[in-house]
């Protein structure tokens, strides 16, 4: 931990007390009033704080009145201003405190500058194009330095280990460029003789801040391996309307491109998760944020894990209020994934009501092509679809027992992940040990 100035410790005991404040309870204005109260010996940023009390008991937002004070960095106010925005401001404040203790958190004094990051930026994606990969994840380390992964035909490589000056040089330099208060938005990086646009998805996960590049450059359609059938299913379930979509399965590769095709033609998505996940489009919320998501108004609800009755209730409540919501449940095959969020607080009508349906996505090894290195070039897509009906909406609602609705879903038309694997196997596109690895086929 870097050694601690007056200036730091302030306010770091100014954030921590600001957020056990607000968590308690305490009106904002009352609660930046009290907390202002712990600074007495950084005079220059009392008077900060109390300017910024008397406009906050005029009714301004806190970061409109922090804005206009050079006490606190760009990147305090963006944070603060999206902890208005989704209600989780505690949160925010507490983060706060939490990464400059740490030392990886800009106070508004000088710190890691946008030219010193931009040179990192640019060998990161030189480094990405060569490799052909989609994606770049600078993700925060659970204890101690960042990494760096790589999405490449699909999979993301081994974390590449960075220095936290390097991860905190970069991710100020990203939020330097953005203009937006939802983290998302687009940047054009100089890389040789050309011209790149990026999009970026920035968000506060519970280790630290984190950013997913997505590159344009790389999504050569030739690389996207998804039956035209499939990608025509996906497409049209997510512009049904609202409703619920179930994904079996982990939140992994395979759950990303689902969930990229499904929400392809909506416009704002949200995901709430605590874990870095590759949806380059959406604005990533905590989970401690629940209870303030819908506050964002998304078109798409993406709930990458259904840890909790509150979260399963969620999904239901998003679907039903006009949305799109899209929720992994880890488990193998369809009958499980309705029976475990039944198990999470739902009633057995109320998710029927707006189940849209459930798939089963599993990422295979391609045949017929392999990269520079040796390696398998590409992924295919076996995707187990199970479409609810009428008639299976209503046998569902009235089971009583997870065994009643596995029977009753196991008998429904519909492909199984290990009859679309063996069609790939039919079709020359995948090896039979590479299909009996996913499912028993």
């Amino acid at each position: 931990m870097p050694p601690m100035n007056r200036d730091t410790d302030s306010r770091i005991r100014f954030w921590s007390k600001l957020g056990g404040l607000i968590g308690g309870g305490v009106p904002w204005v009352d609660a930046f009033a009290l907390a202002a109260n712990t600074v007495t010996d950084v005079p220059h940023l009392r008077a900060a704080l109390d300017r910024i009390v008397t406009r906050m008991r005029s009714g301004e937002a806190p970061s409109d009145t922090m804005r206009d004070e050079d006490a606190f960095s760009s990147e305090v106010v963006r944070t603060i201003r999206a902890g208005e925005d989704t209600g989780d401001l505690e949160i925010k404040c507490l983060h706060i405190a939490a990464q400059l203790e740490a030392g990886t958190f800009e106070t508004g004094q000088p710190g890691p500058s946008s030219s010193a990051a931009d040179p990192l930026l640019t060998a990161l994606v030189q480094d990405a194009l060569a490799r052909r990969a989609t994606h770049i994840h600078i993700e925060p380390g659970t204890d101690g330095p960042g990494h760096v992964r790589l999405r490449i035909d699909g999979h993301l490589a081994a974390p590449n280990p960075i220095r936290p000056d390097e991860h905190a040089a970069m991710i100020q330099a990203l939020r330097a460029e953005s203009t937006e208060t939802t983290g998302c938005f687009t940047l054009e990086l100089d890389i040789e003789d050309r011209t790149l646009t990026l999009r970026i998805a920035l968000a506060d996960f519970a280790q630290g801040p984190g950013a997913v590049l997505h590159l344009e450059e790389n999504l050569d359609p030739a690389d996207v391996h998804i039956l035209p059938e499939d990608l025509e299913r996906l497409r049209s379930w997510g512009a049904r309307g609202p409703g619920l979509v179930l994904v079996a399965g982990p939140a992994d590769t395979a759950f990303a491109t689902v969930v990229e095709h499904l929400a392809e033609e909506r416009g704002k998505v949200c995901a709430l998760t605590d874990e870095p996940i590759a949806i380059p489009s959406a604005l990533c919320l905590p989970l401690a944020a629940a209870s303030a998501v819908l506050a964002q108004d998304p078109d798409v609800l993406v709930l990458p894990r259904v840890p909790d009755a509150t979260i399963a209730r969620l999904a239901t409540r998003a679907a039903r209020g006009g949305r799109l919501a899209i929720a992994a449940v880890d488990t193998d095959h369809a009958p499980e994934a309705i029976g475990a969020l039944a198990a999470r607080g739902n009633d057995l009508p109320s998710l029927a009501a707006g189940l849209i349906g459930v798939l089963v996505p599993r990422l295979l090894p391609r045949l017929g092509a392999e990269g520079g290195d040796g390696g398998p070039r590409g992924s295919i897509l076996a995707l187990g679809v199970l479409e609810i009906t009428g008639d299976l909406r209503r046998e569902i609602s009235l089971r009583s027992t997870p065994a009643a609705l596995a029977d009753v879903v196991r008998n429904a038309p519909g492909t199984t992940v290990g009859e679309a694997a063996l069609a790939l196997v039919a079709a020359g596109q995948v090896t039979v040990e590479d299909a009996e690895r996913i499912a028993p086929v």
